[in-house]
């Protein structure tokens, strides 16, 4: 055997030894659990939403096994999932030393290093990956990495390829279509999402869809159907909030004043926006400087919810915009009352009472200078007054010299 081959012979050896020794136990209490269990409970308390929970088990099966493969893959998704990336890597690294054939494990790397942005060495794994397997996903992730490193032509042939091996599946239409829209192929995207909209089998929401053909209409500059399929996407019954901020960010980025009133009618009459189109009414209101409207949407949002401080907050907000620091910081204080977070409330109050002090010594110097302009404007009026009534009398005393 070579000498890596032998190493992990002996470690497979030790893990069967210590699985047959019974020395994979945990104590629950008074249960004694093995890894298999151990790894059972590790996947209701993820299931449960008890990622805690979930990663001791799984970092006690790590103490118990430290070769223990799908204890690792479930530390890794953990952590990916929540964006702990340095947690991730740690694990990732240590699973790619001990199983650098396990495709899961191949797949992790490529995935974790593609999430940080590190494409060039996210493809490197992706490729090991289909060096030994060919995958759609896969093919996708190192397309997409392809294009985000600009290499266009490796990009379209990877996706293209995707396609060629599961031709029924959206994903891959999808990852083109953003692919022709970054070379500038607005047309080319737009019929591939309209293509996506008549397939059958399409596993794409439709309201995504007119959002993406939104998009590349608007990155085209073609802002009227951009408006057009965005207005389509709105109006499905379960559209997301997400599509209405993204066309409120378009609308106000075009100054389309009118179009946002009437995005604001559509919000909230949709399934799940009474409440949430007020955000957007909101900065909305703040956007054209109508305070009054703002201050009404503050109302709306208290009534609604009177014991979220974020009603409060902005209130306070438009309050300080318009310089009225003393109604500003009432509605710190009210907001203190439902929140426990302390330090926020005295960030809150310490800025307001800063841009008060400010507001103050501007306000000063303000009315000092208009002071100082009334009392020069007096004087050079009295100067001017004086130099009439002297060049007056200059033309008196001419006029006796000559008679």
């Amino acid at each position: 055997r070579s000498s890596a081959a032998s190493d992990v012979y002996k470690r497979q050896v030790r893990y069967v030894k210590s699985v047959e020794k019974g020395i994979n136990k945990y104590k629950k209490g008074k249960i004694i659990m093995n890894v298999e269990e151990l790894l059972e409970e590790a996947w209701k308390a993820v299931q449960d939403e008890k990622i805690k929970d979930a990663v001791i088990y799984l970092e006690t099966i790590l103490e118990i096994d430290r070769y223990n493969l799908e204890a690792f893959l479930m530390l890794i998704r953990i952590y990916l999932r929540m964006e702990n990336y340095e947690l991730a890597m740690e694990y990732c690294e240590e699973a790619y030393e001990k199983f650098d054939k396990n495709l899961d494990v191949i797949f992790s790397m490529g995935l974790l290093y593609q999430s940080i942005g590190k494409n060039k060495k996210a493809s490197f794994y992706y490729k090991e990956f289909l060096e030994i397997e060919k995958n759609y996903h896969v093919l996708l992730n190192l397309g997409i990495c392809y294009t985000e490193l600009n290499f266009w032509k490796k990009a379209l042939e990877t996706i293209d390829e995707a396609i060629k091996l599961e031709p029924e599946k959206s994903e891959g239409y999808m990852a083109k279509a953003e692919y022709l829209a970054e070379m500038g192929d607005y047309k080319g995207a737009l019929e591939i999402y309209e293509d996506r909209v008549k397939a059958e089998g399409n596993n794409v929401e439709e309201y995504y869809l007119y959002m993406r053909m939104g998009d590349v209409m608007a990155r085209a500059g073609k802002i009227d159907e951009a408006i057009h399929y965005y207005n389509i996407s709105i109006n499905y019954e379960d559209t997301p909030d997400y599509i209405f901020e993204n066309f409120y960010s378009l609308l106000i980025s075009e100054k389309r004043y009118d179009e946002i009133e009437l995005l604001i009618v559509n919000y909230k009459n949709s399934s799940d926006g009474r409440k949430k189109y007020l955000d957007i009414e909101g900065r909305f209101s703040l956007e054209i400087k109508d305070f009054k409207r703002a201050e009404r949407v503050c109302e709306k949002l208290i009534m609604l919810s009177p014991e979220n401080p974020r009603g409060y907050f902005n209130y306070a907000y438009v309050m300080e915009l318009q310089h009225k620091y003393d109604e500003a910081l009432d509605y710190i204080y009210k907001a203190s009352n439902y929140t426990d977070d302390v330090e926020k409330i005295k960030a809150a109050r310490n800025r307001i009472m800063s841009l008060k002090r400010r507001y103050g010594r501007l306000k000063k110097a303000e009315e000092k200078r208009k002071k100082e302009a009334m009392e020069k404007e007096k004087e050079n009026n009295l100067k001017l007054e004086q130099d009439e009534e002297t060049s007056v009398a200059d033309v008196l005393f001419e006029g006796k010299r000559r008679s």
